[in-house]
């Protein structure tokens, strides 16, 4: 619960450029479509880990490659993260 309390940095300078514009609408929609966006990746990212979970759970070998595949995925992001 308290981490809702603390507002996301992208949120927070999307409302300073818009207070500071007097685009407080724009502002607005711009906040809840962000919201909206990374919502959404997360409902994607939790129902994809939910089916490989359950597709690998009978399967001790698939489940090692799921697991292999996913710490790879996140080097990659973390390597670019750096990198870029």
């Amino acid at each position: 619960m308290s981490t809702g309390l603390v507002p996301c940095p992208g949120t927070v300078m999307i409302f300073i450029l818009a207070l500071s514009k007097e685009l407080y609408f724009i502002g607005f929609i711009s906040a809840l479509f962000m919201s909206l966006g990374m919502s959404f990746v997360i409902f994607i990212g939790a129902v994809l880990s939910i089916n490989a979970r359950s597709k690998s759970s009978n399967n001790p070998k698939l489940f090692s490659i799921f697991e292999f595949f996913a710490l790879f995925i996140m080097f990659v992001l973390g390597t670019g993260m750096i990198v870029l």
